[in-house]
């Protein structure tokens, strides 16, 4: 491919994620310079690459942007990537999963014993690494855990929601799953929760409805809350393309 990076600058550097921050694209490339694969080219576009054993970011012309100084870097999102000093490789969310539910944690980073903060797409760390785990951002807000519980930070790193709960997801439409006391409802941008605290397990809202889950059985609501379709199925999907895949009984 004609427009792919040139990696020749970057010795003994393997590519692995290329990230367009501007649309949160994020393409994932072999650990071979060969057959990396691009995204659309714009200043933003960035890869990450690992060098002797530590992690930076280069531009598509191969210059670094962020020195291969960390242990872990992730993809950019809003402007922002997280990352670690830290080299302690056992995953905190593989303990949050068991504990409080995939949906919830199957996509925030975070290690035992490991720092994390962000960095901008100069390569600027803007927020230094202080939390547990976090997750990426999504409309300006990335979920934090500090001291054992969930809350938001803004792209400065300032706390706008207060760590105070057991779990959160990625806010969509101005909503975020969260979780406390082992149940899940809908908050807004100042943590209030719109939606209450009553279901299992909650996902985002897709097409208008939300898969909600109480006692092993799946239903969906609103927005507002309102059961669009009762609790009545032993397993379901989210909408995609006004179809949900829903089944019972095991059938």
């Amino acid at each position: 491919m004609s427009d792919k990076p040139e990696l020749q600058h970057v010795p003994r550097a393997t590519a692995l994620v290329l990230s367009e921050a501007r649309s949160n694209l994020i393409t994932r490339g072999r650990r071979d310079s060969a057959g990396l694969l691009v995204c659309e080219p714009t200043p933003a576009c960035l890869a990450a690459v690992n060098s002797d054993g530590k992690w930076g970011f280069i531009s598509k012309n191969g210059t670094f942007i962020a020195e291969p100084i960390y242990s872990v870097v992730r993809s950019y999102s809003c402007a922002r990537a997280a990352f670690s000093f830290s080299s302690v490789h056992r995953r905190l969310y593989q303990r949050a999963v068991a504990d409080m539910g995939r949906s919830l944690f199957g996509d925030c980073y975070g290690f035992v014993e490991m720092k994390w903060g962000y960095l901008d797409t100069s390569g600027t760390t803007v927020i230094p690494s202080s939390f547990e785990a976090v997750r990426e951002f999504s409309e300006d807000l990335a979920g934090v855990l500090l001291n054992g519980h969930w809350g938001f930070i803004d792209k400065y790193g300032n706390l706008v929601i207060q760590p105070r709960f057991d779990g959160v997801r990625d806010f969509h439409d101005g909503l975020a799953v969260a979780k406390i006391e082992g149940k899940c409802g809908f908050i807004n941008k100042i943590g209030e929760f719109v939606v209450e605290p009553i279901f299992d397990d909650l996902e985002e809202l897709s097409e208008g409805l939300a898969l909600v889950e109480i006692g092993h059985k799946y239903g969906f609501i609103r927005e507002a809350g309102r059961f669009a379709i009762a609790l009545q199925f032993d397993g379901a999907e989210s909408f995609r393309g006004s179809i949900s895949r829903v089944w019972k009984d095991g059938n």
